[in-house]
């Protein structure tokens, strides 16, 4: 599934609190992890400008710098078993992530995003928030907590995917076939159905009946169909309320699990963020989140 797992770093701990994931994917898809460092550029060089010099020497002691930590990152991987190559860029860090993935096909991003405080809880650190706009490849996305000791290891028991019926949702379930074989994996099929205000009491617990009928019918089918597809374990669930609200609710309640969803880019404003229910599940969880964006 992922012949490549890209990790961009930037030489901080919290940056790095996504290799654990890198490495248990790596292991079982035999994945080569590529570790990118990418320097955003300092202002051009003026000719004859004794302040230029400077910033030349200055990109060379940082370019060296981010190589060695990179090797050494890769050291550490390669003398745990691991295939792992380093590479070193200057330029928009978003940018660059994005190119770099584009490269090689079956590549899988893996970052880790700073929470925010005051309106920025409203979107992601502004890296992480560009690639996911931007990038065709996957994207798996951590939320660590900066108080918290990182996780050496990590371990994964089950991918809750929530699915609305649509061909859309359903771009997912072939990085849920191959990730939930790979790692015996449950798989918990959510679907939520929203309350409707337009609906006149009288006739609203009719239409909630032919509704939960026809989610519970439509889950079902897919559990046959993964079936199908070699996966033993597969539980349907359907929820009432809000759909990002049902969705956080249940993986918080999912030990060791992964939240794996398919999402969209929109026109206008919503070219600056994803679909607002993916976009509230991504900001509002610290459980890992797979998003496949189509």
């Amino acid at each position: 599934m992922y012949t490549q797992i890209l990790v961009p770093l930037d030489e901080s701990k919290l940056a790095e609190r996504v290799l654990p994931y890198a490495v248990l994917l790596a292991r079982v898809f035999q994945s080569r992890i590529e570790l990118l460092r990418v320097m955003e550029p300092l202002p051009p060089a003026t000719k004859g400008d004794l302040g230029g010099v400077y910033a030349s020497q200055f990109r060379a002691v940082m370019s060296r710098q981010a190589q060695v930590y990179l090797e050494g990152v890769a050291t550490t991987l390669k003398e745990d078993g691991l295939s792992a190559s380093v590479v070193a860029q200057r330029g928009n860090p978003a940018s660059c992530i994005v190119r770099t993935a584009e490269k090689k096909p079956d590549t899988l991003i893996t970052m880790a995003s700073r929470g925010r405080s005051g309106i920025l809880r409203l979107v992601l650190g502004s890296v992480t928030d560009k690639v996911l706009r931007s990038t065709r490849s996957p994207l798996l996305l951590i939320r660590p907590c900066e108080q918290k000791e990182p996780n050496l290891e990590v371990k994964l028991e089950s991918v809750v995917v929530p699915l609305d019926g649509s061909h859309l949702a359903e771009q997912v379930l072939p990085h849920i076939v191959a990730i939930a074989k790979a790692l015996a994996l449950t798989v918990i099929l959510v679907r939520v159905t929203p309350a409707d205000p337009f609906t006149p009491p009288s006739r609203h617990y009719a239409k909630r009946t032919e509704q939960d009928a026809q989610a519970v019918e439509y889950l079902h089918g897919v559990k046959q169909d993964l079936f199908k597809k070699g996966l033993d374990s597969v539980e349907p669930l359907l929820i009432h309320g809000n759909p990002a609200d049902g969705i956080l609710d249940t993986a918080r309640k999912t030990p060791n699990c992964l939240v794996a969803m398919a999402t969209h880019g929109r026109s206008l404003l919503g070219r600056w963020m994803l679909g607002s229910v993916t976009c509230r599940v991504v900001h509002g969880s610290r459980i890992p989140i797979l998003v496949v964006r189509k």
